[in-house]
């Protein structure tokens, strides 16, 4: 899943977009680096610490084992969580990690049950009903783990950005005066 921010967001952050685009190569190289070195690995310290917290904390947990980044695509700082193709379980039941994620994100409220047919040990046909949904969590839109985090996360990346854009031009500046 990718979080990322509006350039809308207010003035200063389109100022900044619009710098960052117009800027040369080696600034934007720069910015990019400065940004990925200082929230990566906060990015995922956060991301797992909070996705162990209940409720489903460990399939969650599993989920978001080996993810987190921090991304600038085009002019826009990206936060990243569940987005690697790692499976869960093993042999024919496992299951893509990021396809799993947002059933444990947003949780769903269909409790819905599933039937199909099998055979018993003394080959009789019969009919199961079983809850397939039971184990994820009720339905909220505004997510359980990632998505606050996010909103508390990208404030913090985005101020970080903007003055990360304003000392590179200040410092090409100071070279070029130099």
């Amino acid at each position: 899943m990718t979080y990322g921010i509006s350039a809308k967001a207010s003035v200063e952050v389109r100022a900044a977009a619009a710098a960052f685009r117009l800027a040369d190569k080696q600034i934007r190289k720069i910015v990019t680096t400065e940004t990925k070195a200082a929230f990566t690995d906060d990015w995922r310290r956060e991301v797992r610490r909070d996705a162990a917290m209940p409720p489903h904390g460990r399939e969650r947990a599993r989920l978001l084992r080996n993810a987190g980044s921090v991304n600038i695509i085009g002019t826009q700082p990206l936060v990243l969580a569940a987005y690697k193709s790692g499976f869960l379980g093993s042999g024919t039941s496992r299951i893509a990690a990021k396809e799993m994620f947002g059933p444990f994100e947003f949780g769903d409220g269909r409790k819905t049950f599933e039937r199909y047919s099998t055979n018993s040990p003394r080959n009789r046909r019969y009919t199961v009903r079983r809850r397939t949904q039971e184990q994820l969590p009720p339905r909220q839109s505004e997510g359980y783990s990632v998505y606050p985090l996010a909103a508390q996360f990208i404030p913090r990346m985005v101020s970080f950005w903007v003055q990360s854009i304003i000392r590179a031009y200040y410092d090409a500046a100071a070279k070029a005066v130099a």
